[in-house]
């Protein structure tokens, strides 16, 4: 049985959550190598900050539709509801569900405020803040 990327909700709530976290892993590396510079140790501390895929990439196509459908959306580029279809609507509930499992799972640093690859570590990667200590 063939699946219709644009129905399977759970797998585009799973791809958008892939895809932003693939943004901040990005974010991670290259705020690494501008940190490091071309040091020796660069591939070694960026190893970390990697992602996989887990789905067929239609639905990563699909998704990234549905997060530009959403940018539009945003600006004002989209007169009303009644330009996007239901399956459009559907998606972007799961696209909502992925941001909130990904805001629960990255929280923001307290000193600096770039969102933690790993919301247990102690340090922040990017700033070198202590997430032990409370901020003033």
């Amino acid at each position: 049985m063939i699946e219709d990327v644009r129905t399977g909700m759970r797998n585009i709530e799973t791809a958008a959550f892939e895809l932003l976290e693939e943004g901040l892993a990005a974010h991670y590396r290259s705020s690494l190598a501008r940190r490091l510079g071309p040091s020796v140790n660069l591939d070694k501390a960026i190893a970390g900050f990697s992602t996989e895929r887990s789905l067929p990439e239609e639905f990563y196509g699909w998704t990234a539709h549905l997060f530009g459908l959403d940018r539009a959306r945003e600006l004002g580029a989209i007169p009303g509801p009644e330009a996007i279809q239901a399956v459009e609507l559907r998606g972007l509930e799961a696209l909502a569900q992925a941001r909130a499992r990904f805001r629960d799972r990255h929280p923001p640093c307290a000193h600096c405020g770039t969102l933690l690859f790993d919301r247990l570590v102690q340090t922040c990667e990017i700033c070198g803040g202590d997430l032990k200590k409370k901020v003033a």
